[in-house]
């Protein structure tokens, strides 16, 4: 059970509360390690599990169906658990590892791709290892750099990524240095990766 207090006041020295409380209940997914946050699928036919090692905080954890990136050249093909769409919150420009645990082994052919809107799909592999069994792959994630498509060190990871095969196409693997968005001039106002 967890309580958050909620107290705003005026420049008169009046002040109000508002208590919240949330019941965390279990989810139900069991087998991963208990220090692991594990959820369903988009689909809800299968669970992941994700934990850092180090810094480094999850704002949110999305599942969502592959359709939500129509984008289709160097598309994976067979995204075994649709997207995971995360948000990591680090120190500017540090670094994030993380582990993304599977239900069962994954079939050699398989590795994990990430989207972005500037670079489109493409192929993560060269910074990720996968363990001997193939059940967990060690993902590094750098805010403003790999993983992190919009190219700035501001302190949040973010960027859909899924576990699919090579395409009969293979998009390209991320850069090492990857050219930042331009400059459009402007406030967007807006949040949120994706």
């Amino acid at each position: 059970q967890l309580t958050f207090r909620l107290s705003i006041g005026d420049t008169s020295g009046n002040v109000s509360h508002d208590d919240v409380t949330i019941n965390v209940e279990p989810n139900g997914i069991s087998g991963y390690p208990e220090d692991v946050i594990s959820f369903p699928t988009a689909d809800a036919s299968a669970s992941l599990g994700v934990s850092l090692a180090g810094k480094g905080d999850f704002v949110a954890i999305i599942p969502k169906y592959e359709q939500f990136i129509t984008e289709k050249t160097g598309r994976p093909e067979n995204m075994l658990y649709g997207l995971l769409d995360l948000r990591i919150k680090v120190d500017q420009g540090a670094q994030a590892d993380m582990v993304l645990y599977f239900p069962s082994p994954l079939e050699n052919g398989y590795t994990l791709y990430k989207y972005s809107p500037s670079n489109g799909w493409y192929d993560y592999s060269g910074h990720v290892t996968f363990s001997a069994d193939r059940t967990r792959a060690y993902v590094i994630l750098r805010d403003g750099g790999a993983g992190d498509d919009d190219g700035i060190p501001d302190g949040m990871i973010s960027d859909p990524m899924a576990i699919g095969k090579v395409p009969a196409s293979p998009p390209p693997l991320y850069p090492e240095n990857p050219e930042p968005p331009p400059d459009t001039g402007g406030d967007d106002g807006g949040g949120g990766g994706g």
